[in-house]
């Protein structure tokens, strides 16, 4: 059974005992480190840096938040089903808060097309995040 990281170092008060709507561990192809992001419910959007803790980034506009739940509904329904071929470079693990049970898609490589769905949910928030304003 999946489960998110249970790490909740530098989540604010109300997400550390709250499951995101998902998690995403980008493993570059050849070198680098990991990349993980998530959401939570409310629209914050961390990453988790090299220390392993976890920053706040921002938080999606309302409208943005809606599209990510329309989205994420459609992602649960997708099989983890990997489709091997020449071309795996780099690999992608989503973990969806689906129901009660937190399913699990690896995508190795370029995506094929039932696949990019998930490339929804990378667009919304590249495009629905709220400016931050500095203090």
């Amino acid at each position: 059974m999946s489960q998110f990281i249970q790490n909740n170092i530098g989540l604010k008060e109300q997400h550390k005992n709250q499951n995101p709507l998902f998690e995403k561990t980008y493993i570059p192809p050849d070198y680098g480190e990991r990349l993980i992001s998530r959401v939570y419910p409310d629209g914050c959007l961390y990453y988790l840096n090299t220390n392993d803790n976890w920053n706040y980034i921002s938080i999606l506009k309302n409208e943005g938040l809606e599209d990510l739940k329309v989205v994420l509904i459609e992602c649960c329904k997708v099989k983890n089903e990997i489709k091997a071929d020449g071309n795996l470079k780099g690999v992608v693990i989503w973990k969806l808060q689906c129901e009660s049970q937190i399913n699990e898609i690896i995508i190795a490589g370029i995506p094929s097309v039932e696949y990019n769905l998930f490339q929804k949910i990378d667009d919304i928030i590249n495009t629905k995040l709220q400016t931050i304003q500095k203090d």
